[in-house]
């Protein structure tokens, strides 16, 4: 009954989110990213986030004051990103700020994993504040094995620290009932020849994996870097993706979209970016999404909601549905605000692949989910 009232809601959703989208109008935020901290202790070739250094970033007096709006009153979902985030000393003390807010269901971290001993301190500070009232992610960036993942991200024994870390997380997550730990892996030129290797080494570390194509954006500030995965690899990924979609079906749809947009060379699925997802700088400036660098306002100064609602902003939204980057953006960054709050497109997919709905059904009722419901 509960599964069935849950997918009403979401069709009700995704019928809110097209009228909407048909007419360039946002809605309240569901789905949040917000980059507590640019600063970041990797020197990633896929990224250069790294070569700049961070400051003025929003206190948690500013943090609390910004989030004290009726404007977040329906927000479900955030992800607390970086630079790393962990790099925050005061990282446990947002994490209660966003515990107070009441719609919220899960809060996630992507993260390097460097740092194993002052995230693992954190998390548990982070897990005894929620008191299991919010799902907790935590997401450690592995992309290769050690030598590889070493020269990917350019930090000595990186790959042996990020390792601990899931370990020693993993550990966590036994006392934890609302915790998951999982891992990242950004598929580039350096990696695409041993996917399967990669994929079989990190699934004995944990089962929630995901593996997500290079991206060039501004947020990444690497445009025009050579680091991407090339053309004629794209059969290789394509049977990569088929092989694991099927130990992992809930990111199937996901991976499926990836495959079309190989086959068709541009994106097939919906973005929320700027209707029910919202980016936060971390001096409180409001994003598109978080692939863009163009400010819209900050929500330290600015009035939230006259900015998101604005005319001019919703001249904006038309603008990026012709927009060369939105187009072939693959990242997979709201894809849970997709799943809950698109869901028609969803709903069609899994309508069009019953072998992957009965797997997806099945592992349901396993239990797989069970954290996530």
């Amino acid at each position: 009954m509960d599964l069935a009232r849950k997918v009403f809601n979401n069709f009700f959703h995704g019928l809110d989110f097209h009228f909407n989208y048909k007419l360039n109008k946002g809605m309240l935020p569901t789905f949040l990213v917000y980059k507590i901290t640019m600063n970041c202790n990797s020197r990633c070739r896929t990224c250069s986030i790294w070569k700049t250094k961070s400051f003025n970033e929003l206190t948690l007096e500013e943090i609390d004051k910004i989030f004290n709006s009726k404007f977040w009153k329906n927000l479900k979902y955030i992800q607390l990103t970086g630079g790393e985030p962990f790099l925050r000393k005061d990282y446990p003390d947002i994490i209660n700020i966003f515990n107070n807010l009441k719609k919220v269901e899960v809060i996630a971290t992507p993260s390097n994993g460097f740092l194993t001993d002052k995230i693992v301190s954190n998390v548990e500070k982070s897990l005894d504040i929620l008191d299991g009232k919010k799902l907790f992610s935590v997401t450690i960036s592995l992309d290769g094995l050690e030598k590889q993942h070493d020269y990917i991200r350019r930090i000595p024994g990186g790959y042996k620290k990020a390792v601990e870390t899931v370990k020693k997380l993993k550990e966590l997550e036994k006392s934890y009932e609302r915790f998951t730990v999982g891992i990242e892996t950004v598929i580039s030129k350096y990696n695409v020849d041993n996917l399967d290797e990669i994929y079989n080494e990190f699934k004995k570390l944990t089962e929630h994996l995901n593996f997500t194509p290079a991206i060039e954006a501004p947020f990444f500030s690497n445009i025009g870097e050579d680091f991407g995965i090339n053309k004629k690899d794209y059969n290789t990924v394509i049977k990569f993706y088929r092989k694991i979609e099927k130990d992992n079906p809930s990111l199937s749809y996901y991976y499926e979209n990836i495959i079309r947009f190989f086959k068709e060379g541009k994106r097939t699925y919906p973005c929320l970016g700027l209707y029910k997802t919202i980016c936060l700088g971390s001096k409180g400036e409001i994003y598109p999404c978080v692939m863009f660098d163009k400010s819209l306002g900050n929500a330290l100064k600015d009035n939230l909601s006259e900015i998101w609602f604005s005319k001019k902003t919703n001249k904006f939204r038309k603008s990026l549905k012709s927009n060369k980057f939105c187009k072939t953006c693959l990242n997979s960054c709201d894809m849970l605000n997709n799943y809950n709050e698109e869901f028609l497109h969803f709903f069609w997919f899994l309508l069009k692949n019953p072998k992957i709905s009965y797997s997806l059904f099945k592992k349901t009722k396993e239990g797989y989910l069970k954290k996530y419901t």
